[in-house]
Order: C-alpha cells, then sequence, then structure tokens
C-alpha cells in the first residue's frame, strides 16, 4: 500500500513539474528553491527530495528553451 501511495505521489509531482516548466522555469527554479531550504529546514527528505528535483527540471526546461531559440536564430540566418 505504501509503494502504491509513492507511485501516485511522483505521478502528481511530475505533473505539478511539467505545469512549472510550461508556465515559466523560473518559478519553478524559486519553488524548488524554497521547498529545498524548507526540506534542510524541517529536515523532511521528501520536501528536499521534491525542491532538489523541481530544481533540476527548470534547469533543465531553461537549457532546452536555450538550445530552441539558438537553433532558430541559426535556421533564421
Amino acid at each position: 500500500m505504501e509503494t502504491f501511495l509513492q507511485i501516485i505521489l511522483l505521478t502528481l509531482l511530475s505533473i505539478v513539474m511539467v505545469y512549472f516548466c510550461w508556465k515559466s522555469p523560473a518559478n519553478a527554479f524559486i519553488a524548488g528553491g524554497v521547498i529545498t531550504i524548507t526540506g534542510f529546514t524541517i529536515v523532511m527528505s521528501f520536501l528536499l527530495i521534491l525542491g532538489l528535483v523541481l530544481v533540476y527540471a527548470s534547469a533543465s526546461c531553461k537549457f532546452l528553451q536555450f538550445l530552441l531559440e539558438k537553433k532558430k536564430a541559426r535556421t533564421t540566418e
């Protein structure tokens, strides 16, 4: 039962990350940072992992956006 709940939580977390990433990578980065700091303060491993994953997701989204813009600039020249 516990594993099933973890799978549901991870699925919800993935949906939230995709939403944050789609809306604004900067917002996801800030939210991830706040959650990570909260995780360090309260020493809750779930919050810590959630924050780090959000930071990672937002950074990778920003990198992908950068690559797409670079490719668009190259094709328009």
